[in-house]
């Protein structure tokens, strides 16, 4: 998971997720323009806006389109 310049980007098994970071603090980060690029035929795919909620070990991510 990196941050640079108002720009989210998590590298996972399923694909690449790049996003542009609408709000940070310390325990939410709401992700505006949610992309997410697939391992198999890197062809982006539009997800939307999401709010995700950092709890010690545990990221939850949902919808707010």
């Amino acid at each position: 998971m990196s941050e640079n310049e108002g720009y989210f980007e998590w590298n996972s098994p399923d694909g690449i997720i790049i996003s542009k970071i609408h709000r940070l603090t310390s325990t939410e980060i709401v992700l505006e323009d949610v992309w997410v690029l697939e391992p198999l035929n890197w062809s982006p795919i539009r997800l939307g806006r999401f709010k995700t909620y950092l709890r010690e070990d545990l990221l939850l991510i949902c919808s707010i389109d």
